[in-house]
């Protein structure tokens, strides 16, 4: 069986006729995503856009991946939604006008690790403790996801675990000012949800 090769390509070039353009090839790319885009996240629904110059995608079937369609940017897209450690594929089904089946293409992608949050205060009040925030880095390609913190432990000092995300005031009551304390905090990720550890310190101030 023929087969029609869709390639890989960054966000933000032209795409083939289905995105509105005549001059280019076969497309994909995953959505907002900087990086050439054969990289997706597990556990977190990766956005796609699959087009051909050589007919029509009929159907998309993914391995060690769950896949569903959805309207993306206006578009007829997919969200991919990985489980496996290492790598994932998908099957797209490429028809004719006519409906006749052309060609089949497999794309193969990489799973990373979802990118680890961090701690966003770097310090708290002595006298009137302080809310903890975590969040994804400021150079990370996905957006809308946010971290609910379940629970903080302050490290060196006496009963320093704490419910919820704020450090009361009196868990600060023996540490000097301008010292830097650890903390150990737990967050839930409001996409996957996951629970993370995160490994952080904070300078004491007034």
């Amino acid at each position: 069986m023929k087969k029609c090769i869709l390639s890989i390509v960054a966000v933000g070039i032209c795409f083939s006729n289905v995105f509105g353009q005549n001059n280019q090839k076969e497309a994909f790319v995953v959505v907002g995503q900087p990086e050439y885009s054969n990289i997706v996240y597990k556990n977190y629904d990766n956005k796609i856009l699959i087009a051909s110059s050589k007919g029509y995608i009929t159907d998309v079937q993914a391995k060690n991946a769950t896949i569903r369609p959805q309207i993306i940017n206006g578009k007829k897209g997919y969200v991919l939604r990985p489980s496996a450690n290492n790598a994932c594929f998908i099957v797209a089904k490429i028809s004719n006008e006519k409906g006749i089946n052309i060609g089949l293409d497999t794309i193969n992608f990489v799973v990373r690790v979802f990118p680890k949050p961090m701690i966003t205060n770097i310090s708290c009040s002595k006298s009137s403790g302080g809310r903890i925030n975590v969040a994804l880095p400021p150079d990370c390609p996905i957006g809308g996801v946010n971290y609910e913190v379940l629970s903080i432990e302050v490290l060196g000092v006496d009963k320093g675990y704490c419910e919820g995300n704020y450090i009361p005031a009196e868990k600060l009551t023996n540490i000097e000012l301008g010292k830097m304390i650890g903390i150990v905090v737990s967050a839930k990720n409001s996409v996957t949800g996951e629970n993370i550890i995160i490994n952080g310190s904070l300078k004491v101030e007034d």
